[in-house]
């Protein structure tokens, strides 16, 4: 297996991706030239993806409003993370708060509670609000490069346990880079008001694909990192609190990670993915499920 065979993975089209098996091994071989490459890896990748499609990005101008210029200009200067300039309906993201309250705790020592099913999250109007916006696809289409693949939706309500009880490493809750697919940009959106008690979302600027090689040497590897030793280097966190449908970018290739949320408190959140390649990670969608996301989210 080589970087060769990788990108000609990364450029088969969707279908035939989800169609041949999947294999572990081929995408941790992805993760593994992500972290021995500084990031290289991908963006050559991407570059070839982009190369075949250039004609479909000049196409994306006219969906594009001069704050939409905006939202792209901020994604460039930070790595990739930019808030969208308006809010999602409060009533809507309500909707799916509610449904998140009713679903049932799970065992083990997660604060997170799931879910991710297409056939539950479609009846959703703040999913289908986002599905069916052609400037936030023509955003993710610009930073990407690419006609983007929508493969994940998953919402989650996040609560309190006792410190001792909480799994800071699974629950997402220590500095990490994500690497689930060649390069992607995820759209998360606040269900609720979330300030510095209820967990909000911290990331570290200018640490994704293209500006990984910047990075000391201490922190070129895979797996979670310490916010001290962060801070040790002179790395400043920002985080993004938010009122009810308030919504940002992010490219979590950047160093990022989830906050513990206070007693009493709850972090409701809904997270889309836009991916310029099905391959990585394996997909949690049926072909046709895919092709109906697909579908609402098309700018032809």
């Amino acid at each position: 297996m080589d970087e060769e065979f990788l990108t000609s993975l990364c450029t088969l089209e969707w279908r035939e991706i989800i169609r041949r098996p999947w294999r572990e091994s081929e995408y941790l071989y992805m993760r593994s030239l992500f972290v021995r490459s500084s990031g290289m890896s991908c963006i050559g990748i991407n570059k070839r993806i982009s190369s075949y499609q250039k004609s479909y990005v000049t196409f994306l101008d006219r969906h594009l409003l001069e704050e939409d210029y905006n939202v792209i200009r901020e994604l460039s200067c930070t790595g990739g993370y930019a808030r969208l300039p308006y809010a999602l309906d409060p009533v809507d993201c309500l909707e799916l708060k509610q449904f998140l309250d009713k679903v049932a705790r799970t065992n083990g020592p997660s604060t997170r509670q799931m879910i991710s099913a297409w056939p539950q999250l479609r009846n959703f109007k703040v999913v289908n609000s986002i599905l069916t916006s052609a400037r936030i696809k023509a955003i993710a289409d610009r930073y990407l490069g690419c006609n983007s693949l929508i493969n994940l939706i998953v919402a989650w309500r996040t609560e309190w346990l006792p410190r001792n009880k909480v799994n800071m490493d699974s629950d997402a809750m220590m500095f990490h880079f994500d690497c689930d697919h060649n390069r992607f940009l995820k759209l998360f959106v606040y269900l609720d008001d979330v300030d510095e008690t209820c967990g909000p979302h911290v990331f570290i600027p200018r640490t994704s694909a293209e500006y990984r090689n910047e990075l000391p040497a201490v922190f070129q590897r895979d797996g979670r990192i310490l916010s001290s030793d962060l801070l040790n280097y002179g790395y400043e966190p920002v985080v993004y609190t938010g009122s009810v449908g308030s919504c940002f970018f992010a490219d979590t290739h950047n160093l990022h990670k989830g906050t513990p949320v206070q007693m009493e408190r709850h972090r409701y959140i809904l997270q889309i993915q836009f991916v310029d390649s099905a391959f990585g990670q394996k997909i949690l969608y049926s072909e046709n499920e895919l092709s109906e996301i697909n579908a609402l989210a098309s700018l032809d």
